[in-house]
């Protein structure tokens, strides 16, 4: 028995696997819209598992998954 991944699940497992990504570039490839992979994104920050940086020559926000130190 195989349940769907939430969107939140899918952001993790995707950057993970394809490294720090654009919400451009997660709403592309998991085929979601870029309001639902913004919020996630936020969210994910905010529980501390990916972290964010603004990257000046595309002007967007870069997600990664969070080094635990």
């Amino acid at each position: 028995l195989k349940f769907e991944r939430t969107p939140r699940q899918k952001i993790l497992d995707y950057l993970q696997l394809q490294g720090p990504s654009t919400i451009e570039d997660l709403a592309e490839n998991l085929l979601l819209k870029s309001n639902k992979v913004r919020y996630e994104s936020l969210r994910l920050v905010q529980l501390n598992k990916l972290e964010m940086k603004i990257n000046p020559k595309l002007g967007a926000p870069i997600f990664s998954i969070k080094l635990e130190s």
